[in-house]
């Protein structure tokens, strides 16, 4: 991949549609961590959508520097149906909170339909779309859940799922649903919730509809990420015209290449300082 492939633009924010929901204490340690740095240092990666970029992976971020009331923001544009994207799902672990209170909050949501099955049939449902997401129990019992007869009525019922327990239970968000492993990782385990793999065009048309995803349910791999770009959030928060401020921008990056200060790494990368 070349580094004249990687999109980098300065956006306003208001222009800037989210399509997964925020987690207040991510935020508010964001901000701090935004305040004592004084730099933005990770660009959000979003999509466009006519005059508008839906944020595919960064809702934090975006969502700290609105609270900290930045003006503008340095986004990675990509190509949502391009090569370079792969889209995922993130399963959560669920620790601190019984099984079967979990299970009897499911249960008592009056537009949730529950049934005990078996983890193959629950597979098979989840892909075909039947069930908005399954439970997989630490005692290896699998519960389907489903409802909702729209996309707008799934997408709601899915966000209420998430918040019968994302507030009352230490919640993990993990690749993969190996329920022996998991157990091995997170010994205080109690239900492992699995949901469906969204695609492009459905995020997409959830955030134009208005409308969000639970947080921490979608999962973008995207090759070429620009990280380390380090902009000042005085930049940022300037009344300098849009025209400029890329223009500051493109000189940057043309200096920052340069001075071979840019590096691509193909293999994948683990990061301590998250």
């Amino acid at each position: 991949m070349n580094v004249a492939d990687v999109v980098l633009r300065i956006v306003h924010s208001k222009d800037l549609i989210g399509q997964e929901e925020v987690d207040p204490s991510r935020v508010e340690r964001l901000v701090r961590r935004l305040q004592s740095d004084g730099v933005l240092k990770n660009p959000p990666v979003v999509a466009r959508a006519g005059s508008q970029h839906v944020v595919l992976d960064g809702v934090t971020r975006v969502a700290a520097l609105r609270k900290l009331g930045v003006r503008d923001v340095l986004v990675q544009i990509v190509d949502y149906d391009g090569p370079g994207i792969d889209l995922h799902s993130w399963c959560h672990v669920i620790a601190g909170m019984h099984g079967r209170e979990l299970m009897t909050a499911v249960k008592s949501h009056g537009g949730l339909e529950v049934q005990y099955t078996d983890l193959l049939l629950a597979r098979i449902a989840l892909s075909r779309r039947r069930i908005l997401c399954y439970v997989m129990l630490r005692d290896r019992g699998v519960v389907s859940v489903a409802g909702g007869a729209s996309p707008e009525e799934r997408v709601t019922l899915v966000n209420e799922v998430v918040g019968l327990y994302v507030r009352r239970a230490q919640v993990y968000r993990v690749m993969g649903e190996n329920l022996d492993a998991l157990l091995e990782e997170y010994p205080d385990l109690s239900a492992v919730v699995v949901f469906p793999c969204y695609t492009c065009g459905e995020i997409m048309r959830t955030a134009l509809n208005g409308a969000k995803l639970p947080m921490g349910v979608t999962r973008h791999a995207i090759s070429g990420r620009a990280l380390g770009l380090n902009v000042d959030l005085v930049m940022l928060d300037s009344d300098i015209p849009l025209e400029q401020k890329n223009l500051w921008l493109d000189n940057l990056i043309k200096s920052r290449i340069k001075n071979k200060r840019v590096r691509f790494y193909p293999e994948p990368v683990f990061r301590f300082d998250e």
